[in-house]
C-alpha cells in the first residue's frame, strides 16, 4: 500500500481594481491550470467582502480558459476591500481625476491597498485549502502569490461590461434598499 500524499499546490494571485476592490484567483504551480472555484463546498461566498465569482479576460477583453484547449474559463473571486476613515478622506480629495487614467502617480496602488490586496489573497487560500475538492491521497496547499499589476485597473477591463454592472449593483445595492439615495431619483 501507498501512504504518499500527493500535494496540489496553487498560489494566489490578486488584480487590484478601481473602487476599492480585487480580483483574486488562483493557479496550480505545477501544471499552470487555473484553479476551479465554482464548487460550492468553496463556500467563498463567506469570504469578507465577497461580491461575486466572474470569468477574467485577457487583453484583448475575451474569456481567459483554465486549461488550455478546453472550453472552461478562468473565473476570479471580486472582493470588496474594507476602508477606514483616514483612507476616505484621503479619496475624497483626490476625486477630481476619478475614472479618467490619468497616467500620473495616482494610478500607482498605495502600499496600504496592496496589504489589504494580500489579506484577501491569504484569506482565499486558507479558504482554498480546507474546503477545496481533493482527490485520494492528496492536499491542497495554497499560498498568496503576487499582486499582478503595479497600476489600478478598470474593472470593465478585467471582467467586462456587464460583470461590472453586476459587480455595481451587488456593491451599491444596499444603499438603493435602505433609502440612503431616495433623494436622487426626486
Amino acid at each position: 500500500q501507498n501512504n504518499t500524499i500527493k500535494v496540489n499546490s496553487y498560489k494566489v494571485d490578486a488584480i487590484v481594481c478601481h473602487g476599492n476592490v480585487v480580483l483574486v484567483y488562483a493557479e496550480n504551480t505545477n501544471s499552470g491550470t487555473k484553479a476551479y472555484i465554482a464548487g460550492s463546498e468553496l463556500q467563498i461566498e463567506k469570504l469578507d467582502g465577497f461580491i461575486g465569482r466572474y470569468k477574467l479576460l485577457d487583453c484583448d477583453g475575451k474569456p481567459m480558459y483554465r486549461i488550455l484547449g478546453k472550453s472552461y474559463y478562468q473565473e476570479g473571486v471580486l472582493i470588496l476591500l474594507p476602508s477606514d476613515e483616514e483612507e476616505d478622506n484621503d479619496e475624497e480629495e483626490s476625486n477630481e481625476n476619478d475614472g479618467v487614467d490619468t497616467g500620473d502617480k495616482d494610478d500607482v496602488i498605495e502600499g496600504y491597498v496592496i496589504e489589504k490586496a494580500n489579506a484577501a489573497c491569504v484569506d482565499f487560500a486558507k479558504n482554498y485549502e480546507k474546503k477545496a475538492k481533493k482527490w485520494n491521497d492528496s492536499m491542497n496547499k495554497a499560498s498568496v502569490g503576487i499582486i499582478r499589476n503595479t497600476e489600478y485597473k478598470k474593472l470593465v477591463d478585467v471582467i467586462g461590461y456587464h460583470s461590472t454592472l453586476d459587480a455595481v449593483a451587488k456593491i451599491y445595492g444596499g444603499y438603493f434598499e435602505d433609502g440612503s439615495f431616495k433623494d436622487i431619483a426626486a
